[in-house]
């Protein structure tokens, strides 16, 4: 909502052609997502209801998928710095919406919680029969007891007062167990 009430408003100011295309795609982008999470808070209902989440296996670049879940948060986060690091060969079978999903949901959770003056991390490694992925920030640690609890559907971490004001008032906890 965000994005179309940004592109209203380079509508408005008479945006260029290459602008309005720009815009126009992250809108895009956005808008599925947004249907990306109806869809996510339908499979939890299915999960409460005993069938597992599905997942569709296929032939994957895990870096392409890197590299567009970081530009989508790139798009949401234009101030925060980014590494990125993709080493060997990244083809592997998974459910790439799903891998992007997760990838997609630690990354926002980098930004949320970590220091903004310095970058999230994302490095892609790959080894003969697997891709090591690994998301970081300079944050504080998460609290071994927290560890416990955090991929559990509408559970959060306790979080410092230093940061209640980041937190995301409308997020229902369902980030990490996706």
């Amino acid at each position: 909502m965000a994005l179309q009430c940004l592109f209203n408003e380079g509508m408005e100011k008479g945006l260029d052609e290459a602008a309005r295309h720009t815009a126009a795609a992250r809108i895009k982008r956005a808008s599925t997502e947004m249907g990306g999470l109806i869809t996510d808070l339908l499979e939890y209902t299915r999960t409460r209801l005993g069938a597992g989440l599905p997942m569709e296996l296929a032939d994957c670049n895990v870096g392409a998928v890197c590299e567009d879940a970081l530009e989508a948060i790139r798009t949401g986060s234009p101030k925060q710095q980014f590494v990125q690091m993709l080493v060997g060969d990244l083809k592997l079978q998974v459910d790439a919406p799903r891998l992007h999903q997760a990838l997609s949901n630690l990354l926002a959770n980098a930004v949320q919680h970590g220091d903004r003056g310095t970058p999230v991390t994302l490095n892609a490694k790959g080894q003969v029969d697997a891709v090591v992925l690994k998301v970081g920030n300079a944050g504080d640690s998460i609290a071994a007891d927290a560890l416990v609890v955090i991929f559990e559907p509408l559970v959060r971490a306790p979080g410092n007062a230093a940061q209640s004001h980041v937190r995301s008032k409308t997020s229902l906890g369902l980030g990490l167990f996706m």
